[in-house]
């Protein structure tokens, strides 16, 4: 286990910073990668490259997984990349395709197993799955680990706080989400009525008693969820699209495939409830924070209204002094309710009165009415009462923050206690997906897990190159290595007949096997190596200078005891031909002598080499046969063991003459077979 991060090798401050950003302390990020637990990592800032590493030496420890340097060339790494390529594509999340790096070549059985065990759950899940699979990777990718909150700001409220500890403590941690008050004595209280709402966390003081206030909600000790329920509500908002296709993809699971994985989690059903929670606190808006936003434009709205009412009646009571010609001049003359006549007063009173009514009305507040009543001042025209407009604003705000506030900590107390497992379910669909990734690659090549074998031997049937498979293209092939004894090949044949294919898919067998992983084959028997060494054909890359580099590469190979596997491909073409046979000859013989060592090499000098007599040796051959009746090439991609193949040149002349007729080519045909 880990006692500090800095135990982790390539991990300086920097990285160490990431990662105790991602996790939110080291102290939490040594228990979760105690438990296996990537997620923050994989969706730290670090690169895919260092999280790859990381992830790995903590398997390590943990796991118990005992790496291999396998990959000891350039080459043999690319075909590593390309295999960890193919396999991300069937990754829906970042996550997934992160964790896919585990798979990397092992040194021993027990490691095997225990990397195996994922693929073989894998596949068991997505082939149980059948025609869901389809639809669960979809929905997968829909899902990612939950994000970092957004800044939440609460304004216009306070948190105030007995004793100084708590308050030094609060308004650390919370002073960017809300003002924090520190209430000393009695007279700090005064300081508290200008807010909308307060949130008092009393202490032995006890001063709250003190405070008669509509606005405030007293808490006899701190609890975010009870307090600051903004900030548990903000996990659920901020993530709910997450949690809601995370309902899906568990439903469609179904809990006895989900006990599999043996991961604490919620049903599908009880994710979904709690989306339709947090949509129902978002979408029910209560009735006085509505009315809160709209009292002042409606109130507006309607002393004009009730203006013209007054106008309205009195036309149509007649009243004495002209009617509406009277109540213009009263308006202009400035006269105050007092002198107005009885009758008219009763009738601007009553309109006040119904316009406070239908005002409390669309302010969806009907049954408080009463507490309207004044706000209309009974004289013409009418006007609304500033203190009491004031009045009913301040009380609209405090009643809208305090419902909103009980509504939110009524959820939040409820939730906080689920928010772990929801996190748990989250992080059960990523692994889900990284799961599904393994088993689906295997179903879609038709992929097996091999037979892993103590003995340098190595036999596959039926076996495809991986990326010529992705495109469709690839011919089954079949071969072995290391069987009675002949522990080295010599790979002759047709150019473009599929010898560099052959070294590749070699090469791709051994590392995906080594890896864990399932190789595209019928079946296979694979050993576990030290080390790969694979050497590409060299384009252009001739003289002195690349020959002498190749055998200083060949030399430290030479040097080691170790179990390997060599693949090289045309390296003759470094030097001149003429040496060529000779110098790789006596390579060959060189590395015949040592049991563990493997070797299939691809040349055009197979005549040559087989006259070495070298011990240990077999010439393949990849033939073509012959011409089909289009003339072109019949090659059967399947070596010949033991058998050096047919000279291609020799069927391209038979095919040019056939073909075109011209004597200068059966002239060459001749010669060439007369040798």
């Amino acid at each position: 286990m880990l006692s500090r991060l800095g135990e982790i090798r390539g991990v300086g401050e920097k990285v160490r910073a990431e990662i105790i950003a991602a996790y939110g302390s080291e102290a939490e990020a040594l228990r979760s990668l105690g438990e296996l637990r990537f997620y923050p990592l994989f969706s730290s800032r670090l690169s895919p490259a260092k999280q790859a590493e990381i992830a790995r030496q903590v398997f390590s420890r943990v796991a118990g997984v005992e790496y291999a340097p396998l990959l000891a060339t350039p080459e043999a790494r690319q075909i590593y990349a390309r295999v960890q390529e193919a396999l991300r594509r069937e990754a829906q999340t970042g996550y997934a395709r992160a964790k896919l790096s585990l798979f990397y070549p092992v040194a021993d059985v027990k490691s095997l197993r225990v990397l195996r065990r994922e693929v073989e759950l894998g596949i068991e899940l997505a082939r149980s799955l059948g025609k869901s699979l389809k639809e669960v990777r979809r929905l997968l990718g829909n899902i990612s680990y939950p994000r970092p909150l957004r800044k939440v700001r609460i304004a216009s409220q306070v948190l105030a706080v007995e004793g100084e500890d708590l308050y030094r403590e609060l308004s650390s941690k919370y002073g960017d989400t809300i003002e924090v008050l520190h209430v000393e004595s009695a007279s700090d209280l005064e300081a508290l009525r200008g807010y909308e709402l307060v949130r008092y966390v009393e202490g032995s003081e006890g001063y709250a008693s003190m405070l008669r206030l509509p606005n405030l909600e007293v808490f006899r000790g701190f609890s975010e969820p009870e307090v600051l329920p903004e900030l548990t509500l903000a996990f659920f908002e901020e993530n709910l699209s997450t949690i809601k296709t995370c309902a899906r993809v568990l439903s469609l699971l179904g809990e006895e495939r989900l006990s599999l994985l043996g991961m604490e989690h919620l049903s599908g059903d009880e994710l979904s409830k709690i989306a339709g929670e947090v949509e129902r606190l978002r979408r029910e808006e209560d009735p006085y924070a509505y009315a809160s936003a709209n009292f002042a434009h409606l109130s507006e709205a309607l002393l004009e209204e009730a203006n013209l009412e007054v106008e309205r009646r009195v036309e149509r009571r007649g009243i004495a002094l002209r009617g509406a010609e009277m109540l213009d001049l009263i308006s202009r003359l400035g006269t105050s309710q007092p002198y107005l006549p009885a009758e008219l007063r009763e009738l601007i009173a009553e309109v006040a009165e119904e316009y406070e009514a239908k005002l409390a009305e669309q302010l969806r507040l009907a049954k408080e009415a009463l507490r309207f009543a004044g706000l209309f001042s009974p004289g013409y025209p009418l006007e609304l009462n500033p203190e009491r407009r004031a009045e009913l604003e301040a009380w609209l705000g405090a009643e809208a923050a305090r419902r909103s506030f009980l509504a939110a900590r009524e959820l939040a107390v409820k939730l906080a206690q689920k928010l772990s497992r929801v996190r748990r379910s989250i992080e059960l669909a990523l692994e889900l997906d990284y799961l599904l990734a393994l088993g689906s690659f295997a179903l879609r090549h038709s992929a097996t897990l091999p037979e892993m074998v103590a003995k340098p031997r190595l036999r596959f049937v039926n076996a495809r190159h991986l990326q010529l498979s992705i495109a469709g293209e690839a011919q089954p092939v079949s071969y072995e290595l290391g069987l009675s004894g002949r522990r080295i090949a010599v790979i002759t044949g047709a150019n473009s007949g599929g010898k560099t294919t052959l070294l590749e898919t070699i090469a791709q067998v051994q590392i995906m096997a080594q890896s864990a992983l399932p190789v595209l084959a019928e079946r296979a028997e694979v050993p576990l190596l030290e080390r790969l060494y694979f050497f590409a054909k060299r384009r252009g890359d001739t003289g002195a200078g690349a020959f002498e580099a190749l055998l200083r590469s060949f030399a430290g190979i030479a040097q080691r005891e170790e179990r390997r596997l060599i693949l090289a491909d045309e390296i003759e073409a470094t030097t001149e031909p003429g040496a060529a046979a000779k110098i790789i000859s006596a390579m060959l013989e060189w590395f015949s002598r040592d049991g563990n060592t493997l070797i299939a090499l691809v040349t055009h000098l197979g005549g040559e080499i087989a006259e070495m007599r070298i011990p240990a040796l077999r010439i393949d051959g990849i033939e073509a046969r012959g011409l089909d009746e289009n003339l072109n090439l019949i090659v059967d991609r399947n070596p010949v063991l033991g058998r050096l193949a047919r000279s291609t040149p020799e069927l391209i002349l038979e095919r040019l003459s056939r073909k075109e007729g011209e004597e200068f080519y059966s002239f060459l045909l001749r010669r060439f077979r007369e040798g």
